[in-house]
């Protein structure tokens, strides 16, 4: 891409709480029964385009370089 700057960052995730179910709770190691809940991460499937800068997480990246590739076969 002419003309931009691509900036990755890991920070950029999506995070979800989820509550566990007793047996994962009880059966999980390291045994842990009191954590309720558990925090999933997922990276972003957005890209911000700020100035001539893209900012977008490394696996989003990966992404845009591969349908590039593709569009110029």
């Amino acid at each position: 891409m002419f003309g931009y700057q691509v900036v990755t960052d890991i920070n950029m995730v999506d995070t979800e709480t989820v509550k566990r179910t007793w047996r994962e709770r009880l059966l999980s190691f390291p045994w842990h029964p009191q954590a309720a809940y558990k925090t999933i991460t997922k990276p972003k499937q957005e890209a911000w385009i700020m100035g001539n800068k893209i900012v977008c997480h490394p696996a989003m990246w990966d992404e845009i370089k591969k349908q590039l590739t593709e569009g110029r076969e």
